[in-house]
């Protein structure tokens, strides 16, 4: 679940986005830093993936803050 919501008030104001899923996306995007394509992508990505990109698995991570490794994919060919 992601939660979504602005803080502040006239002189200050913020918009805060909270969740596993985009805690998740961030720490897949430091991952994917040392990825050739620099993508990766989790499994429960790829599997609802419009499959107009071929992926394949580079393994399982323990994503800071979570409690379970994470499978990841990588696109299987540079574009």
């Amino acid at each position: 679940m992601v939660t979504a919501g602005n803080l502040g008030n006239e002189t200050r104001y913020e918009c805060t986005v909270r969740g596993d899923t985009l805690n998740g996306a961030a720490r897949l995007s430091v991952l994917a830093r040392s990825s050739p394509s620099g993508i990766a992508a989790s499994a429960e990505v790829v599997e609802v993936g419009d499959g107009e990109r071929s992926w394949q698995p580079a393994g399982r991570t323990r994503l800071r803050g979570m409690k379970a490794d994470t499978p990841y994919h990588v696109p299987s060919e540079t574009r």
